[in-house]
């Protein structure tokens, strides 16, 4: 172990602020900053660079020189979304609790006072985290879907069983850049997925913690997540109809202590979760025209039997037609657009 890490064990340090950097040149000091802005001392900036290439990391080091709290560990080569790196944060980390800030997305003032809120109000969790503002690629200012369609505006805890039923709903109550988990926790599950996901692994790592540990959630708008970043991996990898989640989730169903805590509900909902997760690679493999019968049967038929069967009816076109049913959309939109703007 360095010298250099063994004074930050010595130190008063309690969080570890994790920010995997890879190719976020146009937006590192923006996340940075914000971690600076944090009032309190108490905490440590790990910046795991992923073999960034577009100057990003010479930024970074620019921002850190001469802070102590302060570090910058190298990997040679990327690993798919950043979950590799992450994981090196975690074990570089001298904290006892990880915060997590992804290099594209921007802390709120005052979020790790409000972490050390959750922490008093639910001692017992070992896994908190806030709600977050949106920012669309026009500008457009949004809260998360589970702020907004919800509308919860008090601390509370939510468990594996309610975070399935929310993520069936497109309503995720749990963002990346607005979470803290102890280091101790992290380790016990293995970290996150990096030899075993492209897409999909931050969700696959809330569901290991949540079969151990309830997740304490508040409404303070603790991130700011930006839609319009550059090398974005929901822009440049396609999703997977299958992703290291189902494996996940086949697992928990599997588990005799959370069907004995959930009852039988738990099943219904953790498959729900699943077909919400496959929905979104369906639609995209529907919009270029390639969804076959093979895809939809990777549905659960079970828990949305109608759903299963239009998505059948739909994969059953071919995809020529389907194609050029999208292109025609996409025409029509353009003329309305530029009709509006006239």
């Amino acid at each position: 172990m360095s010298d250099r890490r063994l004074k930050f064990m010595k130190s008063s340090s309690f969080f570890s602020v994790v920010i995997p950097l890879h190719n976020k040149a146009p937006h590192i000091k923006r996340a940075i900053q914000s971690v600076f802005a944090q009032k309190g001392s108490d905490y440590e900036l790990i910046i795991v660079d992923d073999a960034s290439s577009d100057g990003g990391r010479e930024i970074a080091e620019g921002l850190i020189t001469g802070r102590p709290a302060c570090r910058l560990c190298k990997r040679t080569e990327p690993g798919p979304g950043g979950y590799a790196a992450r994981n090196l944060g975690i074990r570089e980390a001298a904290g006892e609790w990880i915060a997590f800030l992804d290099a594209d997305d921007q802390w709120a003032e005052g979020l790790l006072d409000e972490y050390r809120r959750l922490m008093a109000l639910f001692p017992d969790s070992a896994f908190i985290g806030t709600a977050q503002r949106e920012v669309s690629v026009s500008g457009k200012l949004s809260f998360d879907p589970f702020y907004q369609k919800t509308g919860k505006r008090e601390p509370e805890c939510i468990n594996l069983l309610a975070y399935a039923h929310y993520g069936s709903q497109d309503c995720n109550p749990i963002h990346t850049s607005a979470v803290a988990v102890k280091k101790e926790l992290l380790l016990d599950i293995g970290g996150f997925p990096e030899d075993r996901c492209v897409r999909g692994g931050d969700r696959d790592t809330w569901l290991r913690l949540l079969s151990c540990t309830d997740f304490a959630w508040s409404p303070f708008l603790g991130a700011v997540y930006y839609r319009d970043s550059v090398n974005m991996v929901t822009h440049t990898t396609p999703p997977p109809v299958r992703n290291c989640m189902d494996q996940t989730i086949e697992t928990l169903i599997q588990d005799k202590m959370l069907l004995l805590r959930f009852g039988p509900a738990f099943v219904a909902e953790m498959r729900r979760l699943a077909n919400a997760e496959r929905k979104s690679a369906l639609k995209h493999r529907l919009r270029k025209g390639a969804l076959c019968p093979a895809d939809v049967r990777m549905l659960y038929f079970s828990v949305q039997p109608s759903y299963w069967i239009r998505m059948l009816i739909v994969a059953l076109i071919p995809g020529p037609l389907v194609r050029s049913f999208f292109r025609f959309v996409r025409f029509l939109k353009g003329n309305h657009n530029r009709s509006k703007k006239v």
